[in-house]
């Protein structure tokens, strides 16, 4: 049998470890929490730069739309060409120079 004063020995054993366990599990919370942190900074930052980028891209979406089906660029082509005979030349420069500014 274990007399009072080992189990008071154990008993204090066993709260040192206790402790220790908690301020373990103190120290992996806040180190995660600081992981997660850094995550999420990350991904605003990756967010805010894929919009800026959808942005820059957002005057392409045309071309993309033109490109994608070939009757659309053939039917431009023919609409541009139909222009071209009856507007002057200098006129449609002027007008292309506007746009892609």
């Amino acid at each position: 049998m274990c007399s009072n004063t080992e189990l008071a020995i154990k008993i204090k054993g066993l709260e040192t470890q206790l402790d220790g366990l908690m301020e373990l599990n103190a120290q992996a919370s806040a180190f995660q929490k600081e992981k997660l942190n850094a995550i999420l900074e990350q991904a605003i930052k990756t967010n805010s730069r894929v919009t800026a980028c959808e942005g820059k891209l957002h005057g392409l979406r045309f071309w993309a739309w033109l490109i994608e089906k070939p009757y659309r660029l053939v039917l431009s082509l023919f609409g541009l060409i139909f222009i071209v005979n009856f507007v002057d030349i200098e006129k449609i420069v002027e007008l292309l120079l506007k746009i892609f500014k």
